[in-house]
């Protein structure tokens, strides 16, 4: 006889918060999301602010959001916080989305939802779970507050990038101008304003006007590779990237710079995740050679600075092991090979290259961007 499939507890909750949500965002539409990527809900605001007065027909919101729900018949109070574990992985994929996603958790004695925005979280790197605390709430009382919050998360005013205006006056920073556009209600420019906005935007505007005096200087003096370097990385930072592009392919063009050509190979790419991500540049030396060392061998490898000062070097790595931070103008590479047994013996390619990379924000080295800055011979 074949066994009833069974209607669990967790089924239950499931479909209890399923409802509730959907009873307390009508008439928004609310569909079952079919991509397998741990998403419950996809939902379809309506901007119930213009309803049609002839036939009471309402207008198809722009944007649509995802949700990911939770349900518990825990009990909430003021001294409790509404928090959820997720999977790091979950959250990379959420945050990768092209519609925004909410987390919501259901507490059913409560008949209250409390929520989360995926945007908003940082995620925290070498976690596999992340505990996300839910700042939100959603319940019958304040239901028409939260669906107005909810479009005005998903259709934020554009802001035109700041137009800077330098001033001839050494004293004077300059002036700047932006366009607030898509404003849905005052709430969001006093939230705008009352935030870190207005910080940011003098921030900027010092920023750009370091740049502009860098312009003036390198213009008059070409051959200031650095401080070229540093006008392109003030132009990434403000996100010209355009120009500091250009300025980078002057530079390799006409110096060969090193530093300039792994900068130019990410913006080429157009990466400029990558760069965004950086607060500060970090260019390391490092050295790359192929080896063989089959089992009962080993090799030892050792780097000799103005042929004075030897260090031993790390575990091998075939894309490359990086050298000591130090200043030199000679370098010489030497290897040590050992084995256990006569008949065998490791072996090492007669090419090492000594490279130059850039580390990304987590301190690991880039290598696809990486340069070649010598070639020389083991010893």
């Amino acid at each position: 006889m074949q066994a009833m499939t069974k209607f669990t507890k967790n089924n239950q909750k499931e479909k209890t918060s399923r409802i509730a949500f959907e009873v307390l965002l009508n008439p928004w539409h609310c569909a079952t999301y079919e991509h397998d990527v741990g998403i419950d809900l996809i939902v379809q605001p309506f901007d119930e602010t213009e309803m049609d007065p002839q036939d009471g027909s309402l207008r198809l919101f722009e944007k649509r959001f995802l949700v990911q729900l939770k349900s518990t018949s825990e009990e909430i109070s003021v001294t409790t916080d509404a928090k959820v574990n997720i999977d790091t992985l979950h959250l990379r994929d959420w945050k990768r989305q092209k519609d925004p996603v909410m987390i919501a958790k259901y507490y059913i004695k409560a008949s209250s939802f409390y929520f989360v925005w995926v945007d908003e979280i940082e995620i925290k790197e070498g976690q596999d779970t992340q505990t996300l605390y839910l700042n939100y709430i959603l319940c019958d009382s304040n239901k028409d507050e939260v669906k107005e919050s909810i479009l005005l998360h998903l259709s934020p005013p554009r802001i035109s990038p700041l137009k800077y205006v330098p001033n001839v006056h050494e004293t004077s920073k300059g002036t700047g101008y932006l366009k607030i556009d898509d404003i849905r209600s005052g709430k969001q420019i006093q939230e705008l304003f009352s935030g870190g906005f207005v910080d940011s935007l003098e921030k900027e505007m010092v920023l750009k006007n370091k740049i502009y005096k860098l312009k003036a200087y390198c213009t008059k003096n070409p051959d200031d590779i650095r401080s070229r370097i540093i006008m392109v990385m003030g132009l990434i930072l403000v996100h010209e990237y355009d120009e500091a592009a250009r300025e980078l392919a002057l530079i390799v063009s006409n110096y060969d710079n090193v530093e300039a050509k792994i900068l130019f190979a990410i913006l080429e790419k157009g990466h400029f995740e990558i760069l965004d991500g950086l607060k500060e540049y970090e260019f390391v030396h490092y050295l790359k050679w192929r080896q063989i060392t089959p089992p009962g061998t080993s090799i030892n490898a050792y780097v000799i600075y103005d042929g004075k000062e030897k260090i031993k070097l790390g575990e091998y790595d075939c894309r490359g092991v990086l050298l000591p931070d130090r200043n030199f103008e000679s370098i010489q590479v030497r290897f040590e090979l050992k084995t256990e047994d006569c008949t065998i013996s490791p072996a090492v390619y007669k090419n090492v290259f000594v490279m130059r990379g850039l580390l990304d924000s987590n301190g690991e080295l880039l290598y696809e961007y990486s340069q070649v800055v010598r070639n020389i011979s083991a010893m």
